[in-house]
């Protein structure tokens, strides 16, 4: 147990007690901006390019190169100088791992074609399904 006589300083507080002194020291912290604001954030962006110019080099680029490997496609994933054309392939050429995305089209072809769209062609149906599934590459 702690004696009455105790002796508060704003920087230190010390206890006189039976069996020894202790002194504890008051930091004042500032507030944090977030949650984890001191983990350190690495600068991971994602580069955009947005200049159509230099993917119009890089396109012109690719079709005048004179690399003697009949495989376009290795020329696209192996070099550097093809990052947008690589980033392109590698998102259009993936093939998915679940039949999920096909039956999303399916889906989406029996949410367009209702009863009282009976009339609409086939090649229009397709046209609106494709549109409809790729609207966010656009």
């Amino acid at each position: 147990m702690h004696n009455n006589s105790s002796t508060k300083t704003p920087e230190s507080h010390v206890f006189d007690g039976d069996q020894s002194t202790k002194t504890a020291t008051s930091r004042t912290t500032p507030k944090r901006k977030s949650l984890f604001s001191n983990i350190e954030q690495k600068n991971v962006k994602k580069q955009k390019i947005d200049n159509f110019a230099s993917i119009k080099d890089e396109i012109n680029t690719y079709l005048n190169d004179d690399d003697s490997n009949s495989n376009r496609f290795i020329l696209i994933d192996q070099s550097i100088k093809y990052k947008a054309l690589n980033q392109l392939s590698k998102k259009i050429f993936t093939v998915p791992a679940t039949s999920s995305p096909v039956e999303r089209v399916f889906f989406q072809s029996g949410f367009i074609f209702r009863q009282h769209r009976s009339k609409m062609s086939r090649k229009t149906l397709q046209m609106l399904t494709m549109l409809k599934c790729n609207q966010g590459l656009m």
